[in-house]
């Protein structure tokens, strides 16, 4: 009898997992690093995403509007967008390091015509590879007959240190100005990757430097009690280094 979780083809999945990274420009100046992608809700979904990966070339980082579009989900860039939650909070960032005040209508903008694309001054990257809809939810072993992913905490043993040394590599190979982690409740994870502490030097708010880049640690943008201006603070850190504002 066929073993009901081999849906998912292996050599790609494996692939995917050790090789997509999320989306943007490696070359950009900032990078934001988040925990995992929100999605993973039916093999289908996933399914679509790796194929998606291989045709647009099985990049470490896709353009964000081209690979959604790649599996059906344009809605992010229509011609007045609903703004993405944690994106919206992201541009934020952006926004207010180049010294600009945000609003709805300019962050709306930004999503809809530069946020994560290939020719970008951003790049939207992920610790972990697989998309999941929720900390406490894990599909994957209904989708795959790979070992590793039995369970979230077999899949964190096998796929994180690995994870954690390739995002390094890429720091120090492009030499970004800026690396915005957010999820504090990662920052053992954001400071390996940094190879840097990362110092409370507002109340959620964290950095520290290493060779050319500047590592800032917030909160994530989903997280309760968080605000558009507690980002825009955190672009205003971005643009003045760690020099006292």
């Amino acid at each position: 009898m066929k073993d009901a979780r081999a849906v998912l083809p292996r050599e790609l999945l494996d692939a995917f997992m050790a090789g997509h990274f999320g989306y943007g420009n490696l070359a950009a100046p900032v990078w934001f690093v988040g925990m995992e992608e929100h999605g993973g809700h039916r093999e289908q979904e996933i399914a679509l995403r790796l194929a998606a990966w291989s045709n647009l070339g099985r990049r470490v980082v896709s353009d964000v509007r081209d690979y959604h579009h790649a599996i059906g989900v344009d809605d992010h860039w229509v011609e007045r967008p609903p703004i993405q939650p944690t994106w919206g909070r992201l541009i934020r960032v952006l926004l207010a390091s180049k010294g600009l005040v945000p609003d709805t209508e300019s962050v709306r903008a930004y999503q809809r015509d530069r946020l994560g694309r290939a020719d970008g001054e951003s790049c939207l990257l992920e610790l972990m590879p697989l998309p999941a809809p929720g900390i406490g939810s894990w599909p994957y072993r209904q989708f795959s007959d790979n070992p590793a992913l039995t369970a979230r905490e077999a899949y964190i043993r096998h796929v994180l240190p690995a994870r954690v040394a390739q995002l390094r590599a890429l720091i120090h190979e492009h030499r970004p100005h800026t690396v915005v982690f957010y999820g504090t409740s990662y920052l053992a994870h954001w400071e390996a990757i940094a190879d840097a502490k990362l110092a409370e030097i507002e109340t959620g708010i964290r950095a520290g430097r290493a060779a050319d880049t500047l590592f800032v640690a917030a909160r994530h943008p989903a997280a309760r009690g968080t605000s558009g201006a507690e980002f825009e603070r955190v672009g205003a850190i971005v643009a003045r280094g760690l020099t006292p504002g």
